[in-house]
């Protein structure tokens, strides 16, 4: 990423997910972004009567692109605590739309026509205004990139995106387009931090304009890459996602850091099966064999996935495949050294060669594989080469 870790603006990555604008606060609430505190009490108290009633929930005054599923109790309450806190109520503004002139959503041209469902109104009227380099141009270009990502979004998260493949394919992307126009545009930023400041919370410092901004990328990767994962986990390919990400212009530490968050949950998995298969091979080395081949079998789809999302040379990818590696190494070591029976270890230590990818593990597992060569070779009989030894000969 573009900085250190203390740039990191947390709120926006914790919302990077293919649900993004599902969970939106004022999508589901169905108010303006700067809708004040006492309106958010009033439409919130309004939702949880309808629930309790079992009645519809009446439309709320900025009903822009509802969802096909009505939110449920438990939404409305999770997304009226996350506005609660202003970092997170940023992020949540941030991935909305915003009227063009700070104060006059009531008033704007383009959200009136949105509420009304006349999309292809509004996508005249802000490719009009992003013509502007003024700050409702900035404006303009941050709701396109909302509007195309939203639709992008809800396509491909249908059952069946394909139908519309040539459709999906526009709105990603006008979606990258206009989110790269956003990343640069400082106009936009400006806008961002004076929002801030009118918020005026000590909670909410103008460094959270400049964190949210260094995070975009991230984001966007993180996006694009949970949605690579979700489909390579169902059997699809994921691969028009990982090709959208590497032609998106993001820098690559960007890229990198937002491949290296989405497949965090892996990685756990893959420690937690080499962590379970070390301890297991320390208790009980006699049948460490077993165990060996119990974590070969265990992480191979872990491991294909992360082959699969992760460019050959990533630092993830490669720490994986040597935990394995190691993992099995060690094992197999212990069951041969305990057991004597260095065929069968050198059998699982052919299977777990090919898994090391770096230099130092490599090296380990060449070293070991002669040492276990030469013990087979002089652990077998003088005479057919193949047999075990008779001691009593």
């Amino acid at each position: 990423m573009n900085g250190e870790s203390h740039s990191i603006f947390q709120p926006l990555l914790e919302l990077a997910t293919p649900d993004l604008y599902n969970q939106n606060a004022f999508r589901l609430l169905e108010l303006p972004i700067e809708a004040n505190d006492r309106e958010l009490h009033r439409r919130c108290d309004l939702m949880e009567k309808a629930f309790r009633s079992k009645l519809p929930i009446p439309p709320g005054s900025a009903r822009i692109l509802p969802r096909v599923l009505a939110p449920d109790d438990h939404e409305v309450s999770t997304v009226a605590h996350a506005l609660s806190d202003l970092e997170r109520r940023l992020a949540h503004e941030f991935w909305w739309f915003w009227p063009l002139t700070s104060g006059q959503a009531n008033a704007d041209h383009a959200l009136r026509l949105l509420t009304k469902g006349d999309e292809a109104g509004v996508l005249v009227v802000r490719k009009q205004a992003a013509a502007l380099s003024s700050a409702e141009g900035a404006v303009a270009r941050h709701n396109l990139a909302v509007f195309h990502h939203v639709k992008a979004l809800d396509m491909d998260m249908e059952k069946n995106p394909e139908k519309s493949i040539p459709e999906l394919d526009d709105h990603w992307k006008q979606a990258d387009h206009y989110w790269a126009e956003v990343q640069d545009d400082e106009a936009f930023w400006g806008l961002l931090t004076k929002r801030i400041r009118h918020i005026n919370d000590p909670s909410l410092t103008t460094g959270a304009a400049r964190r949210l901004r260094a995070t975009l990328p991230v984001a966007l990767t993180l996006i694009d890459a949970r949605l690579a994962l979700r489909a390579i986990e169902t059997s699809q390919s994921g691969q028009r996602h990982l090709d959208r990400i590497q032609q998106s212009g993001r820098v690559a530490t960007d890229i990198n850091e937002g491949l290296r968050l989405a497949v965090a949950p892996l990685r756990s998995q893959i420690k937690h099966l080499c962590e379970s298969a070390q301890r297991e091979g320390d208790a009980n080395p006699e049948q460490a064999d077993q165990v060996v081949t119990r974590l070969l079998e265990q992480t191979v789809k872990p491991l294909s996935i992360l082959d699969a999302v992760l460019p050959t040379d990533h630092s993830a990818r490669q720490a994986e495949h040597d935990q394995v590696a190691m993992a099995g190494l060690l094992a197999a070591i212990d069951f041969g050294n305990k057991t004597k029976k260095w065929k069968t270890c050198l059998t699982l230590m052919d299977r777990i060669a090919p898994l090391g990818v770096g230099a130092a593990a490599n090296k380990r597992i060449a070293d070991n594989l002669v040492i276990v060569k030469r013990n087979v070779e002089e652990g077998l009989c003088w005479f057919c080469g193949e047999n075990p030894a008779d001691d009593a000969y």
